[in-house]
């Protein structure tokens, strides 16, 4: 970690395009297009540094204005956000730097998933999102080899409490579901589901790296409509048992 003007904790990462990929690219699309064979990644931990580091490389660099762009006050349709920018650095070359937070960073490498584990696995010293960054970076690196790893990812889905432990249900699985996989009386009393700090229905389908709350009440609500809603046998068989149960008091009141 290095210290400039003040700002602490800044990661400088660079990289060389490879000779294949900058012929590659060439070929594609010309040689005046090649503006990123020299590329620069500096990683900071607020948005203002992120200004200020800008800045302070204009200050010094002449950079090409047709290839700036903000991503960081206009972020992709993805979520992506990074300020980007070419200099002019030495002779006819130029060096594309990008410029994030750390968090952006893993928002970027690793996707939504990711974002949501780091909010929440800070609380548990990090285990959740090591676990889902683990996870993304298994399915990455295995170029389509099919393996237990691969079908782990394409089978289930993780997803987080509100403590930030995970729990792996299978691909397809609900907010109900999750209800049930927490605890039978858990499910049995739900009333409502939050997805990611938003109500939602609870036959909603989950996807991994989303944090899910239970709203609950002391009464039973399970009720036959429900057996649509999941998907787990597991949660199907305590919400049969939920309706049996509760036939057989209100015969005996």
């Amino acid at each position: 970690m290095a210290k400039v003007n003040h700002i602490e904790d800044i990661q400088v990462q660079g990289r060389i395009k490879s000779l294949y990929s900058t012929y590659c690219k060439i070929k594609e699309k010309g040689e005046d297009r090649v503006k990123d064979r020299v590329g620069i990644r500096i990683l900071c931990q607020t948005i203002a540094d992120c200004y200020t580091l800008l800045g302070l490389l204009h200050a010094k660099y002449q950079y090409l204005a047709d290839e700036f762009d903000d991503y960081i006050s206009m972020p992709k349709e993805n979520g992506y956000q990074s300020i980007q920018t070419t200099l002019k650095w030495t002779g006819k070359v130029t060096a594309e730097v990008q410029i994030r937070t750390f968090e952006m960073h893993e928002f970027n490498e690793f996707g939504p998933a990711s974002h949501i584990a780091y909010k929440y696995g800070q609380k548990q010293g990090g285990v959740g999102y090591k676990w889902v960054k683990d996870l993304v970076g298994w399915q990455k690196s295995d170029k389509g080899i099919k393996n237990y790893r691969i079908k782990v990812l394409t089978d289930f889905i993780y997803v987080f409490t509100p403590k930030g432990d995970t729990l792996q249900l299978p691909k397809g699985a609900s907010g109900l579901d999750f209800a049930y996989r927490v605890h039978t009386r858990l499910g049995d009393c739900c009333n409502g589901i939050k997805i990611n700090g938003k109500i939602a229905k609870m036959g909603t389908e989950l996807k991994t790296g989303d944090m899910v709350e239970v709203l609950n009440c002391k009464k039973v609500n399970a009720n036959e409509s429900w057996l649509d809603l999941v998907k787990t046998t597991s949660a199907r068989d305590c919400i049969r048992q939920a309706i049996i149960k509760e036939n057989d008091r209100m015969r005996h009141e």
